[in-house]
């Protein structure tokens, strides 16, 4: 089981998701952005490594929201979310095709990948 931190960014009514580029496992879907927790850091010290080194940003007042289990086919992950808010600089993905911020209430329309779901139907109160 990898445990798996992401952040749930968010910017007025807006939250800010990426897109899975070609070279990444689960190409072209959509997730909120994160990584793994490294051996030895707390959940949270890996979740502001992680989107300083991915996004070029600074997080900050994260608060747990939930975490979900998902197993796919040749691993499986424990992905664990915290809502937060930008404390320095603009989010720009260094790893994936897109970007950007969306209502709430749109979220749905997009294809996310299968741990991230559960998190969507969380956030948007389904």
């Amino acid at each position: 089981m990898i445990n798996v931190v992401a952040a749930i960014i968010k910017q007025d009514d807006l939250i800010y998701i990426c897109k899975r580029s070609e070279s990444m496992s689960l190409p072209n879907l959509w997730e909120f952005p994160g990584g793994k927790v490294e051996l030895g850091e707390s959940n949270e010290v890996a979740l502001i490594r992680e989107i300083k080194e991915e996004l070029g940003c600074e997080i900050h007042n994260l608060v747990y929201l939930t975490e979900n289990k998902h197993d796919y086919e040749n691993f499986s992950i424990n992905l664990i979310c915290y809502t937060c808010e930008l404390k320095s600089g603009t989010p720009v993905s260094n790893e994936h095709c897109e970007e950007k911020w969306v209502k709430v209430s749109e979220l749905g329309s997009y294809d996310f990948a299968p741990a991230d779901i559960p998190v969507l139907h969380y956030i948007c109160g389904k």
